[in-house]
């Protein structure tokens, strides 16, 4: 069962940055990088209480699709973000390795959505008002309507 109210969080998050904010790419999982695509393997950052990734004693803002804002703003405290051979992965704390899985995957997860839905609604193409209709599209499957 998907959780709408979720979803409808992450989409008040991305409509509330200023217009023409970098803050939100929905062709980008997640960078918190200053230049796009510069990612070193083994780099990582955690998610901190704020929603941002911390890297060592600097936090910074990022830059996110609608997937990796959901991580941003729902994974526990302490979660890893990690950069490994050109993709993101999300370790939980406690885990031990061998458990990372992408933005995506971990994103549908915090949701609770069907792999149908987390491909629509991740989908890089999307615009702020495709979003809208998606999650208000996956509100009305859940209630019936």
């Amino acid at each position: 069962m998907a959780d709408v109210a979720m979803l409808r969080k992450v989409l008040d998050r991305i409509g509330s940055l200023p217009e023409g904010d970098n803050e939100w790419d929905q062709n980008t999982w997640l960078n918190w990088y200053e230049h796009l695509w510069t990612y070193d393997p083994g780099d990582t950052a955690e998610v901190t209480s704020r929603g941002l990734l911390s890297r060592g004693a600097t936090t910074c803002g990022t830059t996110a699709c609608f997937a990796g804002w959901m991580v941003l703003m729902f994974a526990p405290e302490r979660t890893l973000i990690s950069a490994e051979y050109g993709e993101i992965l999300v370790s939980l704390p406690g885990e031990n390795g061998g458990n990372e899985r992408s933005i995506g995957q971990y994103a549908q997860e915090l949701a609770g959505l069907d792999p149908s839905e987390a491909a629509h609604l991740f989908n890089a193409e999307n615009t702020l008002s495709d979003l809208h209709r998606i999650v208000e599209g996956i509100a009305a499957q859940e209630t019936g309507c």
